[in-house]
């Protein structure tokens, strides 16, 4: 067999015409190489017998080790189970498309026709071809070419990293031939992968989760996934989002029944604030310690922070207290469009009262407070 490469940046001119000459090799049931952003892939379809089988020889890998499902969209893994538990659905919404791979519960029986109400347009996956000792793997990848195949193949695929089994994957097209050359019809050539290490592997059950293989996404970082985090935002991080974190603490404290210092540790809910243009560590403005304090809560420890992408994507909403910081929030994370609100549910602005009296910091907070309370009743009815 004779292998072709072919260049497919995601600003290049051949960019749709070479994934689609790969999603209908797959549709064939011949193996093909692609990139992700973590290692490049060899994938075959599951929907046929014949191309899985094929792809193990490939490999030269041992009969019942699993491959792992990618899908082009998130929403493609409610067809592999009955239900996602609340923390996959975290993880799917925050780390997906991403490095990150979920080994689920698998369904006791697979349901075709629930398949098929969920993916019309593709063929539904053989499903020993999918399901491994009672658990299914779902990857989905970071990278444009992959997901514009996957999604153009009309079947499920099912891939592992693009090298001869035991030897190290790939992360370029040359470094995938050099493995495959000969073995594979098609590789896609879409550049060095942007991570040098693999997916991180998390297995789900139930609600709990465990790192089964390290990678990308440290645990650290996932735990924040998997909490509820409600972000702040105001200018400075010295007065409106630190009171609005203050008064939000302890508005969802007294709706789960717990302190303020339980609110993390026993029910994973992180409530954080941040600024557009704060400088880095310094304290709140004393008079937003004074309101803290008539809260109930407290500002002594507080240090500014500024907003960043990470920030953002940790979060589940993100409350402003004007239009001009949503459009900031936005600018540096477009598709966080969803979760960006005005903190005030009735659209107001709430204006900055740095500088102008105590009477205007009690007002401010007042508005402040009572917004809060309404968000934090919409999220802990």
């Amino acid at each position: 067999m004779q292998t072709k490469v072919v260049k497919c940046s995601p600003a290049g001119p051949g960019l749709e015409a070479a994934c689609a000459e790969a999603a209908e090799a797959l549709r064939a049931g011949l193996p093909v190489v692609f990139p992700t952003e973590t290692v490049y892939g060899v994938g075959a379809a599951a929907s046929n017998r014949q191309a899985v089988d094929g792809l193990q020889r490939v490999k030269g890998r041992p009969e019942g080790k699993p491959f792992t499902v990618h899908i082009g969209n998130p929403d493609g893994a409610e067809c592999y189970v009955d239900s996602l538990p609340r923390v996959a659905r975290r993880f799917v919404a925050k780390a997906w498309p991403g490095p990150l791979t979920l080994l689920l519960d698998a369904p006791p029986v697979f349901d075709v026709e629930r398949w098929r109400v969920h993916a019309p347009a593709v063929q539904p996956p053989i499903p020993e071809l999918v399901f491994h000792e009672g658990t299914v793997g779902l990857r989905c990848p970071a990278d444009d070419v992959a997901r514009r195949v996957l999604c153009g193949a009309g079947v499920p695929v099912v891939a592992s990293s693009a090298n001869r089994s035991g030897a190290a994957p790939p992360h370029d097209a040359e470094h995938a031939l050099k493995e495959l050359d000969g073995r594979v019809p098609l590789i896609l050539d879409g550049g060095p992968t942007r991570f040098s290490e693999p997916s991180t592997i998390v297995r789900i059950h139930g609600e709990q989760w465990s790192v089964v293989r390290k990678g990308v996404l440290q645990e650290r970082y996932l735990r924040k996934l998997v909490s509820l985090t409600l972000l702040f935002v105001c200018t400075g991080n010295t007065c409106r989002s630190p009171m609005a974190e203050a008064f939000g603490k302890v508005e969802a404290a007294r709706r789960l029944g717990c302190s303020a210092e339980e609110l993390e540790s026993v029910h994973g809910v992180r409530i954080v604030s941040a600024g557009v243009f704060a400088p880095a560590g310094r304290e709140a403005a004393e008079e937003a310690r004074q309101e803290a304090r008539r809260a109930g809560s407290n500002l002594e420890s507080h240090r500014t922070q500024a907003l960043s992408v990470e920030r953002i994507r940790e979060a589940d909403a993100i409350f402003c207290m004007t239009r001009a910081h949503c459009d900031a929030v936005l600018a540096l994370v477009p598709e966080a469009a969803e979760r960006v609100f005005l903190l005030d549910p009735q659209g107001g602005q709430i204006e900055d009262p740095l500088g102008r009296g105590p009477e205007t910091y009690r007002l401010c907070a007042e508005q402040i407070r009572a917004a809060v309370r309404k968000r934090m009743e919409e999220r802990f009815a």
